[in-house]
């Protein structure tokens, strides 16, 4: 895990303050995503925030409602940081999440040769222990 301290900081820094949204996904999978030692640290993981959330963003980027098929999370042993893929109308989706920051990115396919990127915070709305209703909130770039 410390070997990926620089980075998932780099990550984290990109994902609250990049105006290009390509360039946070871009980083995960040039210095994370593509080190097979990086996902065999990582371990599938349910968050049903993360997964509510990824179908309220999906429905605002598609403009309709959405179905989610075949989630796979995973989360980063001894972190906070989640990231996975899905299908979302048959296209294939990226999701990164950092549970310490409730914030997140979403990045869909959409006509080729586009992207659909949606970076996204969740705002806890009433505190009721571990029964806490979160709402997501997004901001989307086509």
């Amino acid at each position: 895990m410390e070997k990926y301290a620089a980075d998932l900081a780099k990550l984290k820094e990109l994902l609250q303050t990049a105006d290009n949204f390509g360039d946070i996904v871009k980083y995960f999978f040039d210095h994370l995503g593509d080190d097979p030692t990086f996902i065999k640290l990582s371990k599938p993981a349910k968050h049903p925030l993360v997964r509510k959330t990824l179908q309220h963003v999906a429905a605002s980027l598609f403009k309709q409602e959405v179905t989610v098929t075949n989630l796979l999370l995973l989360k980063l042993s001894k972190s906070q940081f989640y990231h996975g893929a899905c299908f979302i109308q048959g296209r294939p989706v990226n999701i990164l999440y950092f549970e310490d920051i409730d914030m997140g990115i979403v990045c869909a396919a959409s006509t080729y040769p586009y992207m659909l990127y949606t970076r996204f915070t969740c705002y806890r709305l009433k505190d009721l222990d571990r029964n806490s209703i979160f709402k997501a909130g997004s901001h989307s770039i086509n």
